[in-house]
């Protein structure tokens, strides 16, 4: 295993480990000097999701869906991806025929305020959701008087 000094993106020095035989080594060295050093992976990943969040956040508002309930954490991942089944369910009643469950969809969006339930959910698509709570609404027992 050989050390190898590597000038990264931003001029950033880093050391890595480096095993095998010296073409491999070489190779290797030249990806990482395009990458960024880890402290700026870092710093750019987290101005990305900061990013995100505050785009979510708006479209949120002026939807005028209601805000999440959670940590810091689960609010900011949740927020983004709310933000995103609720593109992709205007994108459905808009633009592919699912013109009748727009109301349901809006209920969907509408009535989930646990930022746990869409970071739990985050693959499921809007068909399946809108199942999820239909099915988590039929259990509950009815507040009727």
């Amino acid at each position: 295993m050989s050390e190898c000094r590597i000038i990264q993106a931003y001029g950033h020095v880093q050391i890595y480990s480096i095993p095998s035989s010296y073409k491999w080594r070489k190779s290797m060295a030249e990806r990482l000097a395009m990458r960024l050093c880890p402290d700026c992976w870092k710093a750019d990943q987290a101005k990305k999701r900061a990013e995100a969040t505050a785009k979510a956040t708006e479209s949120a508002k002026a939807a005028g869906l209601p805000t999440l309930r959670g940590s810091e954490k689960q609010v900011n991942w949740a927020a983004t991806i709310r933000a995103d089944k609720l593109a992709v369910a205007k994108e459905l009643v808009a633009n592919r025929g699912f013109k009748e469950y727009e109301n349901a969809m809006l209920v969907l969006f509408h009535s989930i305020k646990d930022a746990k339930f869409w970071i739990n959910n985050r693959d499921a698509d809007i068909i399946g959701l809108m199942k999820t709570v239909a099915e988590d609404t039929a259990k509950k027992p009815s507040n009727r008087g």
